[in-house]
């Protein structure tokens, strides 16, 4: 019961910071992600989806 207290305690402090992030540090972040990474990553989901679909309706 008290190492539940205990950790219900550290997970609600972990929630309730504030994250230090700045308009600046979202930008730059957004400027240098791998975008060859993104369309790839949205071209593996497309393709998991099709076969998904297709084991579920065959036709």
């Amino acid at each position: 019961m008290f190492r539940t207290l205990v950790s219900a305690f550290l997970v609600i402090r972990l929630e309730c910071r504030k994250l230090p992030l700045t308009w600046e540090d979202v930008l730059t972040a957004w400027f240098h992600r791998p975008t060859i990474e993104i369309v790839l990553q949205e071209r593996v989901r497309r393709e998991r989806l099709v076969e998904r679909l297709d084991e579920v309706y065959p036709f």
